[in-house]
């Protein structure tokens, strides 16, 4: 496995309309390219449309790993890094 690093969400945001709010925070933050980690039921809803479309005209490059499961097995966890 490839070493890494990973720190805790310090900041999170939970409201109506926030996938709009998404890539604005993003550029702030001085961000050119994204790792948005979920599973794929996330990926499947209709507002994840909005979400690829908002990052596509952003500048911001979106990395998509949509293999999130729960309790997930080793391979899952390698497959992320």
């Amino acid at each position: 496995m490839q070493p890494f690093s990973f720190a805790t969400a310090a900041h999170l945001i939970c409201e109506p309309g926030s996938v709009q709010r998404l890539v604005p925070l993003c550029q702030a933050w001085g961000a050119r390219s994204v790792v948005l980690v979920t599973d794929a039921g996330i990926v499947r809803q209709d507002f994840f449309t909005e979400v690829r479309s908002a990052f596509a005209n952003s500048g911001v490059a979106l990395h998509l790993f949509d293999g999130v499961v729960a309790g997930a097995p080793e391979h899952v966890i390698s497959n992320a890094a």
